[in-house]
């Protein structure tokens, strides 16, 4: 038996409209669910590591997901796209284990593995190949995925300088010439400002770059990842692009995913459902360039009213119907659980900083 997976969601009651569960381990959730309990529960995180480890083997990154017993789970990523063979993956979740995995100061050999096949994915012009968005619907190079891919390198570095390299892993130069690379071509493709913050960028074989307008709160998220450090300019742009186009302006408010989002979708009259994680992604942007003990008040404003959404045993649902209020799709997540004590944790530690 394999233990230690974060298991995202046991409500069984999606298996009537969506013809599938939760019950499997995603590495992106597991991840940003041992950030969280890093410095609190350490020994379920490294559980959580040893069951990523058994899962991922001898291959180089992760797939989808994984059942608790670490075998494969179902997937719907194609094999082809755009009639080219493919490999189904989201290599956001390789990344964000990674990260965990050396902010826990693991020295596995896999993680080398891991962190070659980040490096070996940089393309000749500085960013990630393409893969799946962390939404799993959408197959191109992502905002989100550059952030998790930047900050996985930088705690690989990081890790470098602290530890010294690993003995069989990259040299620290490939890493760093990789990392300087990708971070030229982020700033350039994604965040200058006349790009208006693509969530994603295909590529013609011509080499012409199509952006994806729409507005998508995994924007604001990516920007969030610790290692990164945006300017604060390019940070404002975000949370300004969030409050603008996917606040739920009526019945319950919150922060939908995307624009249009069609993912239980209720009602046209909202860009889409609010979600937890993402009505948080906002409270924490919004800590972060807070200045004054005042500024506080609107991401408490947030932290209460995920409080207010969660059930009488403090069940947080993945999201809800943005004029009852009722939840959808699955109660409990995790992960919108993970996002609640991050923020807290966030919100606490900017109170400390301003009261010195």
């Amino acid at each position: 038996t394999v233990e230690g997976g974060f298991v995202a969601a046991t409500d069984s009651d999606i298996l009537e409209t969506a013809r599938a569960h939760y019950a499997y381990i995603w590495m992106r959730d597991g991840a940003l669910i041992g950030e969280t309990l890093a410095d609190t529960d350490p020994e379920a995180v490294h559980r959580f590591l040893d069951f990523g480890f058994k899962c991922l083997g001898d291959a180089d990154r992760f797939a989808q997901k994984y059942d608790a017993r670490g075998r494969l789970g179902a997937s719907w990523h194609p094999y082809i796209q755009n009639g080219q063979p493919v490999t189904p993956w989201q290599e956001d979740e390789t990344a964000l284990f990674v990260s965990l995995a050396r902010r826990m100061n693991r020295t596995e050999d896999q993680i080398n593995r891991l962190v070659e096949t980040l490096v070996r994915e940089v393309g000749s012009e500085g960013l990630p190949q393409p893969s799946h968005d962390l939404w799993e619907e959408r197959y191109g190079i992502h905002f989100w995925t550059v952030c998790c891919v930047i900050d996985a390198l930088e705690s690989e570095l990081f890790f470098r300088r602290m530890n010294g390299s690993p003995e069989g892993g990259l040299a620290y130069e490939d890493i760093e010439r990789a990392l300087t690379r990708m971070r030229r071509s982020f700033a350039t493709v994604f965040c200058d400002p006349e790009a208006g913050l693509p969530r994603m960028m295909t590529r013609d074989h011509d080499g012409t770059w199509h952006p994806d307008l729409t507005p998508d709160a995994a924007v604001l998220g990516g920007l969030l990842r610790p290692h990164l450090k945006p300017d604060p300019e390019l940070l404002r742009r975000a949370v300004a692009h969030v409050e603008t186009h996917l606040l739920v302006k009526e019945g319950v408010g919150g922060v939908a995913r995307y624009v249009g989002d069609y993912y239980f979708r209720q009602t046209d009259q909202a860009p889409g459902n609010p979600w937890i994680i993402c009505t948080l992604w906002l409270a924490q942007a919004q800590i972060e360039l807070a200045q004054s003990s005042d500024a506080l008040k609107e991401p408490t404003k947030w932290l209460k009213w995920a409080l207010d959404r969660a059930t009488s045993t403090g069940a947080m649902a993945e999201q809800f119907h943005p004029f009852t209020g009722e939840s959808r799709s699955v109660s409990p997540l995790a992960w919108s659980h993970a996002e609640f004590l991050e923020t807290h944790r966030r919100l606490m530690e900017k109170q400390r900083l301003l009261s010195r």
